[in-house]
């Protein structure tokens, strides 16, 4: 849902650096085209440029100087051939290999970058902005924990760098390393107290350590600095929508709209608060961004979205059907989504636990009692996963932590398919604990309601036994046609964009989950949002003693509980439980045909 804004540390693309030799021209002669190139004059610098490479071919300086000059007019590939040839006439230039990976990134090759980002170092240790460059690309391709050490790097040779500094704040928040992230935003703000975006990405990390009034005040910093940034009036309404403040976040979202009014994410985001009656004046606009050939494929999925969410409450339930497939087709489009991984993934899973009892014999976890008993709340989204948190955090000993990463990142840091070993599950178990001993709370139960974690828990049995699991379930076409209509900020659910597939990979999940309940009897507490809307009293009580607590009032309260919750649910779990929400499909009955079928319901 939130953006964290990237800053740059130069506009220009490429480093001209002029050096002399056999075979070159004059000094006068080169600083007459960087001169050209410097003042934007690019077509006369190109031509001056050319002419002195038929000159003098084997000048490396000049070739690097027309990279840069074609860089600048957009001209990458020319770009790459010009840098590419200051490596052929100097093997030994540095800031050649590190403008070829400029280029390379710019057309999407971005392994050939970070290959010659790595030899302009080998070649020139301290060359920080290289360092950068391969930073960023790492990041690029999800190579996160490198990418942070490259940014660290960066750091120790140019510790003034705060475009390394901001970008390295961003990834550990995305990483959940939060504090961390906290601490570099706040020393690029000690030295830059006027860099808006740093203050920005600043109350993003804020909020997700809770520290409410400090992120809000950031956000509100990042506007007073660049009172024009519509960026962070959105961010903040989205903080005041987990936070269940409505009017307020409703507020933060028109603002960011009156300052971009073409801004088709807060478009998207407004629906979640405001409910559009018939003569509303932004659906006629809307519909006209929508009708305009020159939005992006991004901004056509946001405002499709948007329209599904005004069709929706107006009752033309063809409409917005019609516009939830649109946006999907866009956002699978986008992520160029295939179920192939997921199959594979599946398949996986269950042929390494296949035979659980060798598992069980090679592997005994340590027997000292958690520090923090996890809860894990598990499922698919839309089932409930958000309330049943909520709810659980409503108790006075649990903590509600959220959405973490954590253990799936353990999993894949160590399996990637094939026998289990005792090695690596010491490993995940070793990180997770050491994840949920650093979280400062009082309370001896932490909930963990990243609901993927449904795939673990074979690991999650056998690394962490005495854990809880908590599997929240829903009627399947209730939970997946929330799924369909909704956008998911992350690019771990590719699947939710198609009705096909969709259904695939719920069959699979259930599929996963019976073979879970047959390998670790009793281990899963199947919790259902139904029963729970039905006798909410019993339910819970049923729930918490499960977990070896007492029924508080404040569970049964829970939509009093004032705390942040980062989903879309975030507006449903501050309303008191009602019946008939699994129903709300049927008015789309005759488009979900198939997928009914597929899932087998009546």
């Amino acid at each position: 849902m939130h953006k964290s804004y990237v800053g740059r540390r130069r506009k220009n693309p490429a480093r001209i650096e002029m050096q002399e030799g056999n075979e070159t021209p004059t000094r006068d002669q080169i600083e007459s085209v960087v001169s050209l190139y410097n003042g934007g004059e690019l077509d006369a610098a190109h031509a001056a440029t050319t002419e002195l490479i038929e000159k003098f071919p084997a000048a490396s300086i000049l070739h690097n100087i027309r990279g840069a000059v074609n860089a600048r007019k957009g001209n990458h590939e020319g770009a790459a051939k010009d840098f590419q040839n200051a490596i052929d006439t100097n093997p030994a230039f540095p800031d050649a290999y590190n403008n070829l990976g400029v280029a390379l990134k710019k057309l999407g090759r971005q392994q050939e970058a970070i290959e010659n980002y790595r030899r302009a170092v080998s070649i020139k240790p301290d060359y920080a902005e290289a360092y950068f460059n391969m930073a960023n690309a790492l990041r690029d391709l999800g190579r996160q924990e490198d990418a942070v050490s490259n940014y660290k790097q960066t750091l120790r040779i140019a510790p003034k760098h705060n475009g390394a500094r901001n970008n390295l704040g961003v990834l550990l928040n995305k990483l959940q390393r939060y504090e961390e992230a906290v601490s570099q935003f706040s020393a690029v703000l000690l030295a830059n107290p006027n860099f808006a975006d740093a203050y920005n990405n600043l109350g993003l990390a804020l909020k997700n350590i809770g520290r409410e009034e400090e992120a809000l005040a950031s956000f509100a910093k990042a506007t007073e600095v660049k009172p024009d940034y519509a960026e962070a009036h959105y961010n903040k309404g989205s903080y005041l929508f987990d936070l269940g403040r409505r009017q307020e976040a409703e507020a933060s979202y028109a603002e960011a709209l009156r300052l971009k009014p073409d801004f088709a994410e807060a478009f998207r985001s407004l629906g979640a608060v405001k409910r559009y009656e018939k003569d509303d004046p932004q659906i006629p606009y809307i519909k006209s961004l929508l009708d305009r050939n020159d939005i992006s494929d991004n901004d056509r999925m946001h405002l499709n979205y948007a329209l599904g969410k005004v069709s929706e409450d107006l009752g033309q339930h063809r409409e917005a059907f019609t516009h939830y497939q649109n946006a999907n087709f866009l956002r699978k489009k986008f992520l160029n989504y295939t179920p192939d991984l997921e199959r594979r993934l599946f398949r996986m899973v269950r042929e390494s636990f296949e035979d659980v009892e060798r598992i069980k014999n090679i592997y005994r976890a340590p027997a000292e009692p958690f520090r923090k008993t996890p809860i894990f709340v598990v499922g698919m989204p839309r089932s409930g996963t958000s309330l049943t948190e909520h709810i659980l955090a409503s108790h006075s000993q649990i903590y509600g932590a959220g959405e973490l990463t954590t253990f799936g990142m353990a999993v894949n840091s160590v399996w990637s398919g094939g026998e289990v070993t005792a090695e690596q599950l010491q490993t995940i178990r070793e990180k997770y604990l050491a994840d949920m001993n650093r979280r400062d709370v009082a309370e001896p139960f932490i909930t963990d309601k990243m609901h993927l974690n449904y795939r673990w828990i074979g690991f999650i049995c056998m690394a962490l036994p005495g854990a809880k699991i908590v599997h929240i379930k829903r009627r399947s076409i209730a939970s997946c046609w929330s799924i369909f209509k909704y956008y998911f900020s992350d690019f771990g659910n590719g699947y939710a964009y198609d009705l096909d597939d969709l259904g695939e990979y719920y069959a699979s999940y259930m599929d996963l989950m019976k073979f879970w309940e047959e390998r670790f009897p009793g281990a899963i507490y199947n919790f259902s949002y139904e029963s729970l809307t039905e006798n909410q009293e019993e339910e819970t009580r049923k729930l918490l003693d499960y977990l070896g607590l007492d029924l508080e009032q404040s569970c049964i309260d829970f939509h009093e509980t004032k705390r942040a919750v980062a989903t879309i649910s975030s507006m449903q779990v501050r309303r008191k439980l009602y019946k008939g929400s699994s129903e709300e499909w049927r008015k789309y009955e005759n488009f979900l045909k198939p997928l009914i079928a597929r899932l087998g319901e009546d």
